[in-house]
């Protein structure tokens, strides 16, 4: 597990340091893509599809910092977005495949 450097400046504006971000390899993405909505183009209109990598990658940011939902960095997707997926995952086990295909700890 990386450990992340996370710094508060003077106006109390949190810091990350950036080489500790961890994203999923595309080795990993290749293993557990077909277990998660929204790798296939969208056939209606409406709101685009979000992007489940990048949420993914949010939701290891936090499991990995232990930071709240409210401070995950801008360049992820919004936070309530990836909340309401990590929910989502979590409740419907999906979640619990991803770590096991890629031996992560639960």
């Amino acid at each position: 597990m990386a450990t992340l450097l996370i710094q508060i400046n003077m106006e109390g504006e949190r810091s990350l340091n950036q080489e500790s971000i961890r994203r999923l390899t595309d080795e990993e993405w290749t293993k557990i893509k077909h277990l998660l909505p929204g790798t296939e183009p969208r056939k209606s209109s409406g709101r685009p599809a979000i992007n489940s990598r990048a949420v993914l990658d949010a939701i290891y940011w936090i499991e990995d910092s232990g930071e709240r939902w409210l401070y995950l960095p801008s360049h992820f997707p919004p936070q309530q977005t990836c909340y309401t997926k990590y929910l989502k995952w979590k409740r419907e086990g999906i979640l619990d495949q991803i770590h096991a295909l890629l031996e992560r700890n639960a």
